[in-house]
């Protein structure tokens, strides 16, 4: 069994390596001090044809690996661009509003964010202990 890389995910593993160095790494801790957003490399990110949602799970695996490599913060907001999450179907919202919504997504000028908090836990996922009941 052979599990190494196809030449074109292997192209792509080196294309998005070298974004990820020479656009992510620089910039990680002037983003961090400063608590910002990086627009602009979400912009180039989509200019690079990164955000296609029609990726498979290998090549977007790829993708999250080398740009959380270079910095983990941009990792996620990246991923998300190119998943087909539930979230971006946004069901029950009409047409004109979820489809400019949608593309302002791919194209890294929007974003989707949601909060998340419990008493003694705060916003720490790993650490909350909310059940539901029916």
């Amino acid at each position: 069994m052979d599990f190494s890389f196809t030449p074109e995910q292997e192209a792509f593993r080196q294309r998005i390596r070298r974004f990820a160095r020479e656009e992510v790494a620089p910039h990680r801790r002037e983003w961090d001090s400063q608590s910002k957003y990086p627009w602009p490399l979400a912009r180039k990110f989509y200019e690079q044809g990164f955000a296609d949602p029609s990726m498979d799970q290998v090549t977007r695996g790829i993708l999250v690996e080398e740009i959380a490599y270079a910095d983990f913060n941009c990792a996620l907001p990246f991923v998300r661009a190119t998943l087909p999450f539930a979230i971006y179907q946004l069901p029950g919202v009409p047409d004109e509003i979820r489809q400019p919504l949608i593309d302002g997504l791919r194209r890294g000028e929007k974003m989707v964010a949601w909060c998340f908090t419990e008493p003694g836990a705060g916003s720490d996922a790993g650490s909350q202990k909310t059940t539901a009941v029916r």
